[in-house]
């Protein structure tokens, strides 16, 4: 249901949906996954870096893992704003609504 309310382009992340649908977190994540398995999804690749500041956290997005790495690697895993290191061991995944074509039956 949540899914369907949706509008192409919209992002999801998988805790706002098993909070709002009281399913687990890793079957929300599995079926989010699958979904992107089978291009009904499309992900998007966030990253943070580690300023102590709450208000200088830098973001950066990613359409998918090479460009999430490539960005990484370049860098040096070091934020290119400010300095900070990039923060490896939190990269969210959001699922963003792909506008497909209906299909007559």
């Amino acid at each position: 249901m949540e899914l369907t309310i949706l509008r192409p382009e919209t992002t999801v992340s998988p805790h706002y949906l098993a909070r709002k649908t009281k399913i687990p977190l890793q079957l929300v994540e599995d079926i989010l996954t699958s979904l992107a398995h089978d291009k009904l999804l499309d992900t998007k690749f966030i990253i943070f870096c580690n300023n102590g500041d709450p208000e200088l956290v830098h973001g950066f997005e990613f359409v998918n893992k090479k460009e999430l790495r490539d960005f990484i690697v370049k860098n040096k895993f070091l934020c290119p704003d400010c300095g900070e290191n990039l923060n490896t061991q939190d990269i969210r995944v959001a699922f963003l609504k792909k506008d497909l074509p209906h299909k007559a039956l």
